[in-house]
């Protein structure tokens, strides 16, 4: 049986110092901390609804996996020839409505190393306290790549989110060229994606940052050292870090245009004590009647057209419903 004082003091040693040191203090995993956090908010009785939702969008970057292969073309790679695996360069995340933002990078050190842990613990301290989360691709890379990392270092899942994809708000909705976030910008008028090569990558590897490398034997022991220039992982670094914030202002900008048209976007009007009149997407009340209404086979609802996003709403209730109207069986 967990004592509410211990709880009480995970809780203000979370606040005071953060989840890393009280983790580290208390000799607990991440995820403990985060469950000893949750049920001591429910004793207490601070669940309050929030009048507005925390809406996050975000972006990561990820390093290049290294492989030996024999060729270039149609090569099938065993995991034997895995020899590293991908980490996390950084991310970077704004709330979509305070507009605050955040980011995570690895140190030239961390980056040689691969080890992502420090950056992976903050973004999850951003997932846990999001209501909706957005990004491009979401779904099949964002997502995956985070979720990956959480259950690498043993954080467990943050607390239930909704998801928006644009990526798949795209490809449901219009018919682009191409539905690349950078393609998506420039059509619409927007600014586009920081111009950058896989240089930058090799360079926040230190792949091209690599200025002597020695082999010495001592007897039975041969020791290879590779002195790397710092400034050049350093300086890439930064650049990475540059270009994942305009992503997201790049995603934000996006998004903003194309939400409208997202049939299975996530009911925001939902969030919050008073929630009555309010658009079902972006939340504004300058809503107008439409000039058809919404019908299902059996009833017809009135439908409002919001004036901020474009959505079409339509109320919880049927204006009409026939109880001698007719329809197909199902089987």
């Amino acid at each position: 049986m967990i004592s509410i004082e211990k709880m009480k003091r995970i809780f203000n040693s979370v606040n005071d110092r953060g989840y890393e040191a009280t983790a580290r203090i208390e000799n607990l995993t991440h995820n403990t901390v985060s469950d000893y956090i949750r049920r001591y908010k429910q004793y207490m009785n601070e669940t309050v609804l929030s009048d507005n939702p925390t809406i996050t969008l975000f972006d990561i970057e990820t390093d290049f996996m290294k492989n030996a292969t024999w060729g270039l073309w149609k090569q099938n790679i065993h995991i034997g020839q895995i020899l590293e695996s991908w980490s996390m360069i950084c991310w970077a995340a704004e709330d979509l409505l305070t507009g605050e933002k955040n980011s995570g990078a690895v140190t030239p050190e961390e980056s040689l190393l691969r080890n992502d842990e420090a950056i992976t613990f903050k973004l999850w301290n951003l997932m846990d306290k999001s209501d909706v989360i957005i990004a491009h691709n979401l779904l099949k890379f964002d997502r995956k790549k985070m979720n990956t990392c959480f259950l690498k270092y043993g954080l467990g899942q943050p607390s239930p989110y909704q998801m928006i994809d644009t990526l798949q708000i795209a490809r449901s909705n219009f018919s682009f060229p191409s539905n690349k976030l950078d393609y998506l910008a420039q059509e619409l008028g927007h600014p586009m994606k920081h111009d950058t090569g896989f240089k930058l990558w090799r360079e926040c590897d230190g792949v091209d940052a690599i200025e002597e490398t020695e082999i010495m034997t001592m007897g039975d022991k041969i020791i290879k050292t590779t002195t790397y220039n710092k400034n050049i992982i350093e300086t890439a670094i930064e650049k990475m870090d540059l270009y994942c914030q305009n992503d997201v202002s790049v995603l934000k900008n996006v998004y903003l245009d194309i939400r409208g048209w997202d049939k299975r976007h996530p009911n925001l009007a939902g969030y919050g004590e008073s929630n009555d009149g309010k658009c079902c997407i972006c939340r504004s009340t300058n809503l107008v009647p439409a000039t058809t209404d919404y019908r299902t086979p059996v009833s017809v609802y009135k439908t409002y057209t919001c004036q901020n996003c474009g959505t079409h709403n339509h109320s919880r209730f049927a204006e009409k419903r026939s109880k001698q109207l007719l329809r197909g069986c199902a089987r």
